[in-house]
């Protein structure tokens, strides 16, 4: 009797267990597939990004705008062709890389070759895919994909596109090129395979679906165990106690058997609501430690008075930095600001006064450098770190940076701790000289340019 009542519960038990995680399963492979997606994708924008300021590094604009017009390839065409074949032959990630021109409306082809890469298997397996300058088909790109060219060639941005063509489904990045007359005259691209990508997606949302399965299980099998013996075995022996009871008691009432058996199932029911809540409490627990751990990290990576990267965090920089100078990918430039007058605010006004001259400097080179990371490494010293946009922009922001500090500086109208003075230096990274960031360091403090000192 009592088998037949138990069976059934462990049956249900399982198959809640198995629709449980059949949910969990898809709701993580969506949730998955998601986070692994744009994690790659971003891994790869931040690529293809550093690739091209590679690439263009090397380009003569001018040179390539009149190879670009007449089609016509020079020496130093020859040279970036070279650069291109070398590229895609060490760099397995880079699909395809080249420049490419947004032809006259008139013309068929729509875009034509200005620079293309060549690989050595093309050159000599399929030679009758090599692409020269001037070459274009009407069937190469469709029309959406011409449109997007000419878009991205006459604005001033980086753009981030899907290109399906006859070669393969790539995601590419289209930066416009222009010559210094201020003419865009081309698009450097690099594509890299969709496919791939989407193979590399599958196949870590499918490795994390099976841990979560294989998980699942053995909960499922732990589940069944305990059920087995905090649960269907107490209520089988209390079933097997009921019996004998009912056959040894003829003189107990009814109504004290249904007592007895309802006060030993109030008493499992408590013991199970007993170990749900501590479970419960124990999860708690877990996550605020896991909160705690976050804040944690966040302070030991920054300084307490202006809320800037500290020294510990740009010597976290400093690592990725010198593993990009290593594998030859390093584009940046280093600024340093060592703040003058400090000890004078202090010793005159006080270290209240000497922290509102620190916050207050931290501020207005926070607001120049608006896209890169501050950093406070010494009581009065400031490093920045430039990439991408303030990299490209470097040298205007160094004149901003020397002259907003010259202006406060000069003024006699606001308080003493409020005129900011500061000596400046900066130092971009040449991959022949420089070998780390404390060259790097070392360079841009020795042509340290001073502003105008208060009075």
């Amino acid at each position: 009797m009592s088998n037949k009542r138990t069976y059934p519960l462990n049956r249900s038990i399982i198959i809640a267990c198995l629709v449980f995680i059949v949910l969990l399963s898809c709701v993580m492979a969506v949730i998955t597939y998601r986070i692994y997606k744009n994690t790659l994708y971003a891994r790869y924008r931040e690529e293809m990004v550093s690739i091209v300021n590679y690439i263009e590094s090397f380009i003569d604009h001018d040179d390539m705008s009149q190879c670009a017009a007449t089609y016509t390839p020079s020496e130093k065409h020859a040279e970036i062709q070279k650069l291109f074949d070398n590229y895609v032959d060490y760099y397995n990630d880079v699909h395809y890389l080249y420049i490419i021109r947004a032809t006259d409306p008139d013309d068929p082809a729509k875009l034509r070759s200005v620079c293309s890469a060549n690989s050595s298997y093309e050159k000599e397996f399929e030679p009758e895919n090599l692409v020269f300058i001037g070459d274009g088909g009407e069937d190469w790109y469709s029309d959406e994909v011409a449109q997007k060219i000419r878009d991205i060639q006459a604005g001033d941005e980086d753009v981030f596109f899907d290109d399906p063509s006859e070669w393969g489904n790539d995601y590419s990045i289209g930066r416009p090129l222009i010559d210094s007359a201020g003419k865009h005259y081309a698009v450097l691209c690099v594509d890299v395979s969709v496919d791939e990508l989407q193979q590399l997606i599958t196949r870590y949302t499918n490795i994390t679906i099976a841990v979560i399965v294989g998980m699942g299980l053995l909960f499922i099998l732990l589940l069944l165990l305990w059920m087995r013996r905090y649960v269907v075995d107490p209520i089988h022996q209390l079933e097997n106690s009921v019996s004998t009871f009912a056959a040894s008691s003829h003189e107990m009432s009814s109504v004290r058997e249904i007592e007895i058996l309802n006060q030993s199932i109030s008493k499992m029911s408590h013991d199970m609501k007993d170990y749900v809540k501590g479970m419960l409490e124990a999860e708690k627990e877990v996550e605020g430690l896991q909160a705690h751990m976050t804040e944690i990290n966040t302070i030991a990576y920054q300084d307490a008075l202006t809320h800037v990267g500290n020294k510990a965090a740009f010597d976290k920089m400093a690592e990725t930095l010198n593993a990009e100078i290593s594998d030859r990918k390093a584009q940046f430039a280093i600024v340093m600001a060592d703040l003058n007058q400090l000890k004078l605010i202090n010793d005159r006004y006080g270290h209240d006064k000497g922290n509102e001259y620190i916050i207050g400097s931290c501020r207005l080179i926070c607001d120049v450098f608006a896209h890169s990371p501050v950093y406070r490494v010494g009581g009065d010293e400031f490093v920045v770190i430039l990439q991408k946009r303030d990299y490209r922009n470097r040298d205007s922001l160094f004149d901003i940076v020397k002259s907003e500090f010259c202006d406060t500086a000069m003024r006699n109208d606001i308080e003493p701790w409020l005129r900011y003075s500061a000596s400046f230096g900066m130092a971009v990274f040449d991959p022949v000289n420089d070998t780390d960031t404390d060259a790097m360091l070392k360079k841009a403090n020795s042509s340290g340019i001073q502003t105008n000192l208060r009075r």
